[in-house]
């Protein structure tokens, strides 16, 4: 295998191996937005990876509080290595006035600092997901992104597969009528990969509850379907071993709308690849994954998705692309606002209740 080509097949994250030499090389180098990314894990890296390929921008900075990281950075990217500042000192790019965007992808559970730190420093923030992990620093964040005028988005990649932005065309159209059901599953093993760069999921001093860290799909129904009123959650821990709590969830919910849901997560099955199904019920359609089903003069039609499935790069590439766009066009279009991140954090926390009461849990607001 070539150079090159072991930069793309890097085994650890398949979301990085579009990264594009060629790009990079023949780009122009003037009137780019520079780019900080906070984070040198598997997330931190795909970050980079495209802010590297897309045209627009400039990787000034990677910070980390660990040094030893950036070996990494000079393992995937070698061409650019040397066209990046290393920092251990976050101060270096919060206080850029150079600095245009900030790229948050470090352990969940500091998403709420550095991004309050980058928002009050004027910097535009994407931050990985969850947006948070507690109710009090989703506040905080709503307060800081209110007070900046900057453009902000959680990164949720399951919105830009595009099953679930098809989905969400036919919903906003009325094709598929009102809603009565929806089905969602994040099917991934995560037994060796979870703890590959570090061990702070597991840490006591740093652990959170993994449905956090699992959220893609009570982020994606909730924007498919409208906001859940109620929850009940189970919870089983057999598939994933030596891991302090249970590692497979299954959310009952209810929506404003009076549709109802369910939302599977599991991080130990013996799978090849990750599945996300998605099934919904309406009173003119059906969509059952790939599948379109509309009944015409009492006709039953089936419409079939082509390369609709997740497919990693793709998906990535799509919400860095958007979100600089939002940038340099001053737009808020598409992104993921910090109230639709709060608002996950408030399911989250219903379905943590639920779980140590064993009943059904109301889902609080955030005001």
């Amino acid at each position: 295998m070539n150079y090159f080509k072991k930069i793309l097949y890097y085994r650890y994250n398949p979301h990085m191996i579009d990264v594009s030499f060629r790009y990079w090389k023949k780009r122009k180098k003037t009137n780019l937005l520079n780019v900080a990314v906070i984070g040198c894990g598997g997330g931190g890296m795909m970050h980079m990876s495209h802010y590297i390929w897309h045209k627009r921008t400039n990787l000034k900075y990677v910070f980390d509080v660990e040094s030893d990281r950036f070996k990494d950075i000079k393992k995937r990217f070698p061409f650019a290595y040397n066209h990046i500042k290393k920092t251990t000192k976050i101060d270096d790019l919060i206080n850029d006035e150079s600095v245009d965007i900030i790229s948050i992808a470090t352990p969940d559970h500091t998403h709420a600092k550095y991004a309050i730190m980058a928002l009050d420093s004027g910097k535009n923030v994407l931050c990985e997901k969850p947006m948070c992990t507690s109710i009090e620093d989703a506040k905080k964040m709503i307060k800081s992104v209110n007070a900046s005028k900057k453009k902000f988005s959680v990164f949720q990649q399951m919105r830009f597969t595009p099953k679930n932005a098809k989905a969400y065309e036919f919903i906003n159209k009325d094709k598929l009528g009102e809603l009565f059901y929806i089905r969602t599953e994040y099917i991934h093993d995560m037994r060796s990969r979870a703890t590959e760069f570090s061990n702070w999921r597991k840490d006591p001093k740093t652990f959170q509850h993994p449905i956090y860290g699992g959220q893609h799909n009570i982020d994606l129904i909730r924007w498919l379907a409208g906001d859940i009123t109620e929850v009940y959650a189970i919870s089983s821990g057999k598939g994933f071993p030596n891991y302090p709590i249970h590692d497979t969830f299954t959310i009952q919910a209810k929506f404003k709308n009076g549709c109802i849901g369910n939302i599977i997560t599991s991080y130990g099955p013996i799978v090849p690849k990750e599945f996300h199904l998605l099934n919904i019920y309406g009173t003119k359609g059906t969509m059952h994954n790939n599948n379109i089903y509309f009944e015409e003069k009492s006709i039953m039609k089936n419409t079939i998705l082509d390369n609709a499935e997740y497919n990693g790069v793709p998906q990535f590439r799509d919400q860095i692309s958007l979100f600089v766009n939002c940038v340099l066009n001053d737009s808020e279009q598409g992104l993921v606002s910090v109230l639709d991140g709060a608002k996950t954090v408030m399911i989250i926390e219903a379905c943590l209740e639920s779980l140590i009461t064993g009943k059904p849990s109301k889902v609080k607001n955030i005001d």
